[in-house]
């Protein structure tokens, strides 16, 4: 008698079922790596199924060469018995040897979680570093297959013999590497290994490839005067991400990096950088030349605030995306730094002009010189805009120069100024943080204003400015071309208070059109336990 689940599963045509099988295990990210290679893996599982599907599984090499490969350490394994154990670790190292031989010759995207553990530690963990040697091995005899590699690895639990098969990696070894991503960890390191391990890292041969062209450097990363010479021999990279963790003290990296970074890859086309050290006193960097970068279309500049002289040096004539995400501590606002907004106004005169997007941390600037700093964007090429607000504890209530910011005040008036008619016409995205109950309102004045244009794009000129004056409560004192207007497309809102009126009921009261053409609005409310709950409303989906 015929198995009713083979009858069925081989009339599905093999192009849905290879659809169905790529939905079922994605390439494996950063921040979605999927399951691990084991023998429980969905793959594994489909491929029991039926005889049809196991042997398309295995005539794909392609599904084989997505991997999240967790090397296990001792407490993984503490509650069985040895010799369960034992086979466990065999287990795991049979299917990683399974996946690397599906997958043929296909390039590999691998996500490659390292055991981590502290120094003290280290004695009970000497099976789990016999483990992690076996992984490693299998992995870098097929080096020259990997395509994406993202590595979670530990200063004192496996760096070293990560560096040790770095250092064994042939000339030319890496001959298909697009993308590489570090996250560093130090729990339980010491000064001096934080100090060494990352230099030996960046001057090995992983960065050496000549396919690589992206690369990102998360975690705990102390990079100073070593970096420039780390660099002259990587790979002409055109992205470049380098963001070191935000709350590691003793972790460095600084503005003074930026010359020797932008002067190695003249051909980057995106750049972040996030800048942090252990010093209170910014450092100060006055480049003596131009620093050109022709390719450059996205920068994003965070952490530690900066002067203008290195806005002032750079040549990025096809900037389109801006980031300054700038950061200042109270101590550094009560002594008198308070020139960030030069820096500001420096990036602004230089590039605003060219800008399709543009984000900004506007805590650092006064209040008079906001929102009146967003005249210097092309009014009609913007199309995205973020706000954000992170500098200070959010809980400030002495008087000085930036209370009235924490208040909500500088978050109504940017609303209000967003709500003009005229106003950045082309503007498809808006996200930014609101911390005061006002702001619902003003938010709502935004968005009704621009989806009424849109909504009204075919009616006369005349009755179009009519109706958006009602709306938004200004006088049109200049002419409005509504065919010109683009409707705003997503708007991502995270508000400190708890919710007060409803936006998205409040735009229905008026009557607002949110539901012709592609429109998302997200709403991000504390409750009273502190946790944010999301509130969305798109084309398809209503919640208020």
């Amino acid at each position: 008698m015929a198995n009713p689940i083979d009858s069925f599963t081989q009339r599905i045509p093999v192009e849905i079922l290879l659809s169905f099988f790529s939905e079922c295990v994605p390439p494996p990210t950063r921040d979605n790596p999927g399951p691990a290679v084991s023998y429980s893996h969905p793959l594994i599982v489909l491929s029991h199924v039926s005889r049809t599907w196991r042997e398309l599984a295995l005539e794909t090499p392609a599904l084989w060469s997505r991997m999240h490969v967790k090397t296990p350490s001792a407490s993984t394994f503490s509650n069985g018995p040895p010799e369960m154990c034992t086979v466990k670790a065999d287990r795991s190292r049979a299917a990683l040897t399974t996946w690397i031989e599906r997958s043929a010759e296909q390039p590999l995207t691998i996500v490659l979680d390292l055991p981590s553990y502290s120094q003290a530690q280290l004695y009970k963990e000497a099976w789990s570093k016999e483990i992690c040697e076996d992984v490693l091995e299998q992995l870098f005899l097929c080096a020259s297959r990997w395509k994406r590699l993202h590595i979670n690895l530990s200063i004192v639990a496996s760096s070293p013999l990560f560096i040790q098969a770095c250092n064994s990696l042939p000339a030319n070894g890496l001959l298909k590497l697009e993308f590489l991503a570090i996250n560093l960890t130090s729990a339980g390191a010491s000064p001096a290994m934080i100090g060494s391990v990352p230099g030996r890292l960046l001057a090995g041969g992983l960065f050496s490839g000549p396919s690589l062209r992206r690369v990102s450097l998360e975690g705990r990363w102390m990079m100073n005067h070593k970096l420039g010479v780390a660099v002259q021999g990587w790979a002409p990279l055109t992205d470049l991400e380098i963001t070191p963790s935000t709350n590691a003290s003793g972790t460095h990296f600084g503005v003074s990096n930026l010359p020797y970074l932008f002067k190695a890859f003249p051909l980057l086309q995106n750049a972040k950088f996030l800048f942090q050290q252990s010093e209170p006193t910014p450092e100060v960097v006055n480049p003596t030349e131009p620093i050109v970068l022709p390719r450059l279309k996205s920068l994003y500049l965070g952490g530690q605030a900066m002067g203008p002289a290195l806005a002032r040096s750079l040549v990025l004539p096809s900037l389109q995306v801006l980031f300054l995400v700038f950061e200042i501590s109270q101590s550094s606002a009560r002594s008198g730094m308070l020139d960030y907004d030069k820096c500001i106004l420096e990036f602004l005169q230089r590039f605003g002009a060219q800008l399709t997007s543009f984000g900004i941390n506007h805590d650092i600037l006064l209040p008079p010189s906001f929102p009146s700093y967003l005249n210097m964007l092309d009014n009609a090429r913007l199309e995205s805009l973020s706000l954000i607000n992170n500098s200070f504890p959010q809980r400030q209530t002495e008087p000085g120069p930036f209370s009235s910011i924490l208040r909500g005040d500088q978050d109504c008036r940017v609303l209000a100024h967003l709500a003009k008619p005229g106003v950045f016409p082309g503007l498809k995205h808006l996200e930014m943080s609101a911390r005061s109950r006002n702001c619902e309102t003003a938010l709502a004045d935004v968005i009704a204003a621009r989806r009424r244009w849109t909504r009204t794009v075919k009616n006369q000129c005349s009755q179009v400015r009519t109706e958006v004056c009602s709306v938004v409560g200004y006088e049109a004192e200049n002419e409005i071309q509504p065919n010109t207007t683009i409707p705003i497309e997503d708007v991502h809102v995270t508000f400190t208070r708890p919710r007060g009126s409803s936006v998205i009921q409040e735009l229905r009261d008026r009557g607002v059109d949110l539901t012709s053409g592609p429109f998302s609005i997200r709403l991000n409310y504390p409750e009273s336990c502190g946790v944010m709950v999301e509130r969305t409303l798109g084309s398809r989906a209503y919640s208020s």
